[in-house]
């Protein structure tokens, strides 16, 4: 494959400079990837991640060490689609759950981004376009930074590469590819059950589709029948997305989203959760957004793709979706019986691979009529500009329906965006190589250069932004230097804002105190007493109500988190400070 690839781009003989530029792209963004992977602490939604073994009835998530638990958790307690978690169960059993190898799928995914993002924009343009598309996202802090993290992020933008890749290649294809077909499905339902935000995206490869079938065609295309059945069996993901339903604490539509994400995406984001709040100057985003404006609409003028129509070498009957929509209903029926809460909710889900079963005959029936009366507007589309090129389609319009979505409930955040960001760095890459032609080759070097340099300075940009507003590793760090092997530690009972500090104390996991706190003061009288307080979480009545008659010793401070040490009185001294001022005491830096 990667022979062809190269024939492909003719990398050999006259154009093999652009083979060692590609090289040192990728070496240059695995390196970046790989820097300082385990030197920021520990978030508490990487907390989430199966495999880590971590207190059993104390924290938030619980040990999901085994697959029972961890299928069982993660339907009943965990928002997200679970795809994610589940490849993750699998990777700490083969590797641990070290920082680096939670964090090291991330990397790789973003790693095999690059490789994809070129590919998808030289396949459907030329090596130029390529390797800009490649050098923005690989030098992207915004990408590095997620990339470091372990979430889905990362691995969802690799799966909708990775999809549009193979999407492409079967429209260009007249012959049936089964196993193309099958991988194709395969990544899109993975892409569904990894991050929510892939309906939109496949919704979009779908309304692609349909406007570039050839005008010829009086049944449906064989591509349209393969992402319904795409669509059929990622549907258990919609009752699953009902049963964990809850208003989000995400951001809300406005300009200044959008303004970061046209900005090469999210190039340099505001960072909120620095203080003071860190941002780069106004000019400077006001530089970006005009710049990525004006090479967007350069790249509509485009005539220079390769042009791609979908395949019309004939499609599945609806008696071979069917069985397939009759498991996926069967699916969602289990799912509903089992669950806690909304189960009449989830059961009207079955609509959807029901309603998938007739989706390509639908969308050919809607076509032909609409088709007549745009005909004008679609040659003057196709043949004038680059508004078709499904680039454009798949960079815009599923961020203006979760922008939709979201004037209800809130589903936007810049690391949801990340698969989206490769289509439009592929628009501006197209915009840029047309904005700046031959004789001005040197120009546009100089111009890509300056982008490049602009890059790199939001990885120092991000380089600097906290992993997340609370420090678990430096405040537990502090606490094993201070601690003694008899000291008991206070923690509040499942709680998620305090559960990554359990992942550095591993080894004073018996100290731990969750409940009975007078009892355990009781029990140990030599025992030195220390409370962990992370985000103002202030302590309970319980933890007050134990530590009276006992003094404030030594205080700890971390990144809005402290860890105060409390002590018996000595019978000697009668003048020491009030014990009883744990409240007054929890102030943050």
């Amino acid at each position: 494959m990667a022979t062809n690839l190269i024939q492909r781009f003719h990398f050999n003989g006259g154009r093999w400079p652009a083979a060692v530029v590609l090289a040192l792209i990728l070496l240059s963004g695995t390196l970046l990837r790989l820097d300082h992977l385990d030197s920021k602490s520990l978030t508490h939604p990487e907390a989430y991640v199966p495999g880590i073994e971590l207190p059993d009835g104390i924290s938030e998530p619980p040990p999901r060490v085994k697959l029972y638990p961890l299928i069982w958790w993660h339907f009943h307690g965990e928002p997200h689609p679970q795809g994610y978690y589940f490849m993750m169960w699998v990777w700490t059993k083969l590797f641990g759950t070290s920082l680096y190898a939670l964090r090291l799928p991330s990397v790789l995914f973003g790693i095999g981004s690059i490789m994809l993002i070129f590919w998808v924009a030289a396949l459907l343009y030329d090596h130029k376009v390529g390797l800009l598309s490649a050098a923005f996202l690989a030098f992207n802090g915004h990408q590095i930074y997620w990339s470091q993290m372990a979430r889905m992020y990362s691995m969802a933008c690799f799966l909708g590469l990775l999809s549009t890749l193979l999407w492409l290649q079967l429209l260009r294809d007249s012959e049936k590819r089964p196993l193309r077909e099958a991988l194709y499905v395969a990544v899109g339902v993975l892409g569904v059950f990894t991050e929510i935000l892939f309906w939109p995206f496949l919704a979009a490869q779908i309304l692609w589709t349909t406007l570039r079938r050839g005008p010829s065609e009086r049944t449906a295309s064989r591509m349209l029948t393969i992402q319904a059945l795409t669509v059929i069996i990622g549907s258990p993901v919609w009752a699953h997305a009902i049963y964990q339903s809850r208003p989000s604490p995400l951001e809300h539509p406005s300009w200044a989203f959008l303004r970061e994400f046209l900005s090469f995406g999210f190039l340099f984001e505001r960072d909120l959760e620095s203080y003071p709040v860190r941002n780069i100057p106004a000019i400077g985003r006001l530089f970006l957004v005009i710049f990525a404006a004006i090479c967007i609409g350069r790249a509509l003028s485009d005539r220079g793709h390769k042009l791609v129509s979908a395949s019309s070498c004939g499609g599945l009957r609806v008696r071979h979706l069917l069985p397939v929509a009759a498991g996926a209903v069967a699916m969602i029926l289990t799912m509903a019986s089992v669950a806690w809460r909304r189960r009449w909710q989830m059961s009207l889900t079955t609509i959807v691979p029901i309603a998938a079963v007739f989706l390509p005959s639908s969308l050919s029936r809607a076509w032909q009529f609409v088709e007549p009366k745009l005909e004008k507007a679609k040659e003057y589309l196709s043949l004038q500009s680059g508004w078709h090129s499904p680039f454009l389609l798949l960079a815009f319009l599923p961020p203006v329906i979760v922008f939709l979505v979201s004037l209800g409930n809130s589903v936007i955040a810049s690391r949801l965006f990340l698969l989206f960001t490769p289509y439009l760095l592929i628009v501006i890459a197209v915009g840029l190589r047309n904005l700046v032609r031959r004789p001005f080759r040197s120009l546009f070097i100089g111009i890509a250069s300056v982008l490049v340099a602009i890059h790199f300075l939001s990885i120092v940009y991000y380089r600097n932004r906290p992993s997340d507003v609370i420090d678990y590793q430096d405040l537990a760090q502090k606490i094993i230097a201070y601690s003694k092997e008899n000291d008991l530690i206070f923690v509040h009972e499942r709680s998620w804002i305090t559960t990554p500090t359990f992942y550095y104390l591993k080894k004073k996991e018996g100290q731990l105190v969750a409940g009975n706190f007078q009892d355990a003061v009781a029990h140990h009288p030599d025992s030195r007493i220390w409370l962990i307080q992370c985000g103002g979480l202030p302590p309970t009545d319980e933890m007050q109500a134990a530590l009276t008659g006992l003094h404030l010793q030594e205080r700890v401070e971390s990144r809005r988190s402290v860890a105060l040490l409390y002590v018996r009185p000595d019978p000697q001294f009668t003048s020491l400070p009030s014990p009883n001022s744990v409240t007054a005491a929890a102030k943050f830096r």
